[in-house]
This record gives C-alpha cells, structure tokens and sequence, in this order.
C-alpha cells in the first residue's frame, strides 16, 4: 500500500474588544498559514496461512507562518518547519477466522500548532521558535475475537515520548515565554479491555475497563511524578434488556480515584460512580424514540 496527502491552509485571523458582548474595535490582525504533508507506505507478507508480517514507514513534513498585519499589544511575526520519519512493524496471528492475536512496535509524530508556535505571555504574542514535534515509540499487544456469547478486544501498550507538549515551565524556567512547552521524556502506558456478553437476542452485557499510568521520567522539577491527563483506572458497564425495536439499558460509569489536578502530584480530583440510563423504541418506519439519563446519582 502506497499513499499520500497534503493539507493546506491560510486563515485570516482578526480579534476584537468586547464591548458588553458586542463586537468592539480591532484588536489584531494576521495571517496564518500552514502546510503538513506525509507520504506513507505499508507491506504484508503471511510466511504463513495464520501469520502476517506488516512493515511500513510515514514521512511527514509541515510548516507553520504567521504574518501580523495590525496588533495593538507587541506581536510577532515568524515561521517553523518541521519533518519526521515514523516505521512502524507488526504481526497478526489469526488461530480461527475469529480470534486474533497482535502486536506492534511503532513511531509517531505530532506537529505543533497555532496554539503552540504563536502564544500569549506578559502581554506579547510571541513566536516560540524553540517548539519541537512531540515523537514516540509504542509497542503494543493484544487481542480481539469472539468465542460463543462472549466477544473481546484487549490491548496493553506502553509509549515513550520525547518531547511531549504540556502546558508547563520545563524546569521552572520563566525565561521560555510560553506557557505550552516540550517536557523532555514522558510515558504513557496502560491496558484498555473490553468484552460484551450477548447470552441471548434481548440480553447483552457490555463492559470497558481502562489501565492508565502516565508519568514524567526523571524529570529535572519533576521526577517520576504522574501526569494529569487520566485517572489511573476507569470502568464503564451497560446491560441491556430488549432488542433494536424495544429496549432499556441501566449503565455505571465508575472511577475508584480521580486524575492529579497539577503536576507535584499535591493533589487529585475525587473518584466518582454516575448511574445512568438509556432506552429506546422504533415506532413506526424511519422514527425512533430515545431516552439518555445521565448522572442520576
């Protein structure tokens, strides 16, 4: 498989004052613009009937350029380039048509954007030359399938990013005017499942569980602390009771603990259980009827 892309885009961007929630005078004024592009490619080859063997590899270039025609507080213009080169290898093991076993080991990348090369500190829009691509390599297993009434999909990964953009000062450094910056290494791993129990037409169980832990690596402010993206574990189920036609579907969304609310792992948010509800009829040819109850609890 072979293929490409390109996106391009040119905004003007214009703000202005809020007058009691009206649209007041100029206050600035550019144009942006920006580019990405990439070219990939992917092979297969099966040594055997059951096995496939998949290699490929994704370049990637983009560009981002601003040209501020009015500001009435100081602004910057300026311009950025970037280019990746993202491999990626895997294998699928298929025992029966359905049942398969996975793993991969691959590269990504993510560009920055606006938010990121163009921001806002001590009063000047400023261009943040020094913003890189957030890369990482992630291996990860599984498996998906479904045997009788029972149907799964399971995964274990583990990412280890460079320069990962969050919304700190690496190092404490106030010098760096920007309030989204590069950390150095970070890691995002975890375990994502999911299995449905369908024992007869009118009774399906579903059920999501998900794994996270996300950390800096020996960070210079730090450490090994965790990141406040996730809570640590997360756990969904829905049983419903009915058909397409007809049907009512009680569900639970529970996190035992909440994600940290900053980045010195002082403190978290509070875990949480939400009952909710769900139903639905068919009426008539082309009309439903639905019921989506959140949060009773």
């Amino acid at each position: 498989t072979l293929g490409g892309e390109v996106r391009r885009g040119r905004t003007r961007a214009r703000q202005y004052g809020n007058v009691s929630g009206k649209r007041g005078a100029l206050t600035f004024d550019a144009d942006q613009d920006a580019r990405t592009a990439n070219i990939y490619g992917e092979l297969r080859y099966k040594p055997a009937e059951q096995l496939s063997l998949i290699a490929g590899v994704i370049y990637a270039d983009g560009w981002r350029g601003r040209h501020v025609r009015f500001s009435t507080t100081p602004a910057l213009d300026g311009h950025i380039s970037f280019d990746e080169f993202s491999p990626k290898f895997g294998l699928l093991y298929e025992p029966s048509k359905n049942i398969q076993f996975y793993a991969n080991y691959s590269r990504s990348t993510e560009f920055p954007g606006f938010g990121e090369v163009f921001q806002t500190a001590s009063g000047t829009s400023s261009f943040i030359a020094s913003i890189r691509p957030q890369t990482a390599w992630t291996a990860e297993i599984g498996s998906r399938g479904r045997i009788g009434i029972a149907e799964w999909n399971i995964s274990a990964y583990r990412a280890d990013l460079r320069h990962e953009m969050l919304q700190y000062m690496p190092g404490g450094n106030t010098a760096i005017p920007a309030a989204t910056f590069n950390a150095d290494r970070t890691r995002h791993q975890g375990i994502e499942a999911a299995l449905t129990l369908t024992p007869t037409n009118w009774l399906r169980l579903r059920q999501g569980w998900q794994h996270n832990d996300f950390r800096f690596r020996h960070d210079i402010q730090f450490g090994n602390n965790r990141l406040p993206v996730a809570p640590r574990d997360a756990y969904r189920a829905e049983i419903r009771f009915g058909t397409e036609a007809l049907h009512i579907a009680p569900n639970v969304e529970w996190q035992p603990k909440g994600a940290w609310a900053d980045y010195g792992n002082l403190k978290h948010t509070r875990g949480y259980a939400l009952l909710g509800l769900s139903a639905g009829a068919t009426i008539a040819r082309g009309i439903d009827l639905f019921l989506d109850a959140r949060n009773l609890t």
